[in-house]
């Protein structure tokens, strides 16, 4: 997604929990000719994503775009396996995370008057075809993304939800 973002011109602020990945997605990016930083962020975090939007801010000077992604799996856990700990990361990392960057986003985009909000679902959210947690969190993004769209109704605030199938990502393997 972001080398997606940097080749169609877009500054890309890219955000993980671990730089295992990042760095190597943002330097790809920058020899690609396009121009990307690196951030790390446990979504989860009130404290990070504050950190990540201030100095988003404060280097580029606007929020116009989050494409919210970050997402943990369960793996078709049935209800009766669930761990109280499995289905509390869950929550944090699926749908608290997208609450807390979805809340910071608006607090710029309020400011400027425009913004783009991109949540990651799942065809789980609405198929429930998926573990227990996993649905379930997907389902809420659903219902977040719908419940935000709808108050910025009318306004140059836009959110808006994919729901991908299975993609060929690390996450899937």
């Amino acid at each position: 997604t972001a080398r997606l973002f940097a080749a169609e011109g877009a500054t890309v602020v890219a955000v993980d929990v671990s730089d295992k990945y990042l760095n190597d997605v943002v330097a790809d990016i920058n020899k690609q000719g396009g121009k990307a930083v690196a951030m790390l962020c446990n979504v989860a975090s009130t404290e990070d994503v504050e950190r990540v939007f201030k100095d988003t801010y404060d280097q580029f000077g606007s929020v116009d775009i989050v494409a919210n992604i970050a997402g943990i799996g369960d793996y078709h856990t049935r209800t009766v396996r669930v761990s109280d700990e499995l289905w509390q990361r869950m929550l944090d990392v699926n749908l608290t995370g997208t609450f807390k960057m979805c809340r910071e986003a608006l607090k710029y985009m309020e400011k400027q008057g425009s913004g783009s909000i991109i949540n990651t679902s799942s065809g789980a959210g609405v198929r429930a075809n998926s573990g227990c947690c996993y649905t379930a969190t997907k389902f809420a993004v659903e219902g977040l993304t719908r419940n935000i769209a709808i108050n910025y109704g009318g306004t140059d605030i836009r959110c808006n939800c994919i729901q991908p199938g299975l993609t060929q990502t690390r996450f899937a393997t």
